[in-house]
């Protein structure tokens, strides 16, 4: 299934009003099994089910790294995703500590991974996009995606990290959606220390950034951003060999 579908609109500008052909984005209801149970229902945008899987189960603490899943298997149609997990994930009082960098590197860090975000192909075509992406805390660019749903564009690239064997905990975050307290989480139960948004953070969301130790950052827009939560992060695990 395309990511996106062309549909026909009547489009008014002022007083002038004419039929032609859109761009919209796509969706549907995705399922995903966990050892033979289903464990999670989404509508997303089609494309990168099984990178949405694990990130999705990193960011529940069910695994802690790709070697936690003995295979996922993703449907003719994208619409059924199954994964067998094989070990428990690393407890979060086990992980290590990590510093990252002074808060003036992790600004120009945080204005990077927003700025990415600008130029995302199905935003840019659509306006109906969330997008996401994973930086360096020196900038350099990781991962990005897109999806209808906000939560689902995070999950996609947190299991890009995973699969890659890029240790989360030396990454910085930026999504399109506001910081509410579940996409925080997923931040911190996954070990992202940092995380940065053009849009603004909610009271559950500085708790939980708080509950984890991640950096949160919103309202970045040029030079100007707020920092709610500057606190050390708690850093996941290096990757470990399978």
């Amino acid at each position: 299934m395309d990511k996106t579908v062309r549909v026909r609109i009547t489009r008014i500008r002022g007083t002038e009003t004419r039929a032609e052909d859109d761009t919209v984005i796509a969706e549907r209801e995705t399922r995903l099994f966990l050892n033979g149970a289903e464990f999670a229902l989404t509508v997303m945008t089609p494309g990168d089910e099984d990178l949405w899987a694990v990130g999705h189960l990193a960011a529940r603490g069910v695994i802690g790294s790709a070697c936690d899943l003995a295979g996922v298997e993703v449907s003719e149609d994208g619409a059924v995703v199954t994964a067998v997990a094989r070990g428990a994930r690393t407890s979060q009082a086990a992980r290590e500590r990590l510093r990252m960098r002074d808060l003036a590197a992790l600004a120009g860090a945080a204005r990077e991974g927003v700025r990415w975000l600008a130029d995302a192909p199905l935003y840019t075509s659509t306006g109906g996009a969330h997008v996401a992406a994973l930086v360096r805390a020196d900038g350099t660019r990781l991962s990005r995606a897109e999806d209808v749903g906000r939560h689902n564009a995070v999950d996609k690239v947190l299991g890009w990290a995973l699969v890659n064997g890029v240790s989360l905990s030396e990454t910085i975050l930026a999504t399109s959606g506001r910081l509410t307290g579940e996409m925080v989480s997923k931040a911190g139960v996954a070990g992202v220390p940092v995380m940065a948004s053009i849009s603004a953070a909610t009271n559950r969301g500085v708790d939980e950034a708080l509950r984890y130790g991640v950096t949160l950052i919103g309202f970045v827009r040029g030079n100007a951003m707020n920092v709610y939560t500057g606190a050390p992060a708690s850093g996941a695990p290096a990757p470990r060999e399978c």
